[in-house]
């Protein structure tokens, strides 16, 4: 894709036509050596001078895709964040696209200030991680017409294209899977901010699962979904719900220092409380006990995020966007901490 502006400025300085000049960029025979060697002495003074900016002079591209996430998906999702960002940065070395990637705090998002890489206009396109990060802050890029997709997030009626985990049938298939296998009436489920969707879905499938059953909703929300979080979350809920006999954590950080707590109230797990999570990070399957939870697909998320990005900036505004909803399946896996046997 050559940008006409640029190849006619190099035409003008030249004093040339810009069809000569498209032919001596594209190396196409039939232009004389001197014509050759001044347009191309030209085109590299340009190339010099775009460094400021980064972008092509041709093209108008700098080839560079930006992946903006949270602090806090660092903290609370690592595993998650971590995969993510391998598959996009395996997409991107595969269209020959750089990566930049910058990170956002709760201070930063309440400043009116514009991140560095949309303002200098350092990116073709923009990855924003996680359902943490402000919807302002999508939106106002969004307003520059640079092209976005996000990673377990979503903004309903905006035309953002987005990448999401099974949430919500998956949790239900946790909680029904207590009830009707291991025979659970009382289950707490223990939810991050309500603005996070993924915590959303998530809660729904819970109440799903639980109003199937004409059982009462038990919900405790956190501001962080951390192991820490978990471990004095669970706390608070044996001393509130003394009656609960399984918990199920809105992630497998939750999940792991509830099961902490219940170690150290003495409170076994699965025989006294059985607890799932969800995420299936590294080390859920050597934890004692190995934790139930739902395996996500996280590289494979990253890998269709930077896919659809590099198609919407290849296509660039000549195309009609028609934004596009990418949910993952998910995979279930019943270990010991609900009461199974083992992985089945």
């Amino acid at each position: 894709m050559i940008k006409s502006s640029s190849m006619g400025e190099i035409a003008r300085i030249a004093g040339v036509s810009i069809s000569t000049v498209s032919r001596v960029l594209n190396e196409k025979p039939g232009i004389s050596p001197e014509t050759r060697k001044r347009v191309l002495d030209i085109y590299k003074d340009i190339i010099t001078l775009s460094g400021i900016t980064g972008r092509h002079p041709i093209t108008g591209k700098t080839n560079t895709i930006g992946l903006i996430l949270h602090r806090k998906h660092l903290s609370n999702e690592y595993h998650t964040s971590f995969h993510n960002t391998i598959g996009v940065h395996k997409i991107a070395q595969r269209f020959g696209y750089h990566l930049l990637t910058t990170f956002v705090t709760d201070e930063y998002m309440d400043t009116d200030l514009q991140l560095p890489m949309i303002k200098e206009k350092k990116v073709d396109g923009i990855i924003f991680m996680g359902s943490q990060i402000e919807s302002s802050l999508i939106q106002d890029t969004a307003k520059n017409d640079t092209p976005i997709v996000l990673i377990n997030n979503m903004l309903k009626g905006k035309g953002l294209d987005c990448v999401l985990d099974e949430n919500e049938g998956s949790v239900y298939e946790l909680t029904q899977h207590l009830i009707q296998k291991h025979n659970h009436c009382n289950i707490v489920f223990l939810s991050g901010p309500k603005t996070w969707i993924s915590n959303r879905e998530r809660e729904t499938g819970y109440r799903l699962a639980m109003e199937k059953a004409s059982l009462q909703s038990k919900i405790f929300y956190m501001r962080e979904t951390t192991l820490e979080s978990g471990f004095n979350t669970m706390k608070k809920v044996v001393e509130r719900f003394p009656e609960i006999t399984a918990v199920v954590a809105v992630n497998d950080s939750v999940a792991t220092g509830s099961i902490c707590a219940c170690r150290e109230m003495g409170y076994p797990v699965p025989e006294k409380i059985a607890v799932v999570g969800f995420g299936d990070i590294e080390y859920t399957n050597f934890f004692y006990p190995p934790l139930t939870t739902v395996h996500t697909f996280a590289e494979e998320a990253g890998k269709k995020a930077g896919s659809r990005l590099i198609d919407l900036i290849e296509g660039g505004s000549n195309r009609e966007h028609i934004p596009q909803t990418l949910r993952l399946p998910a995979r279930t896996l019943f270990r010991t901490s609900c009461g199974c046997k083992g992985d089945h």
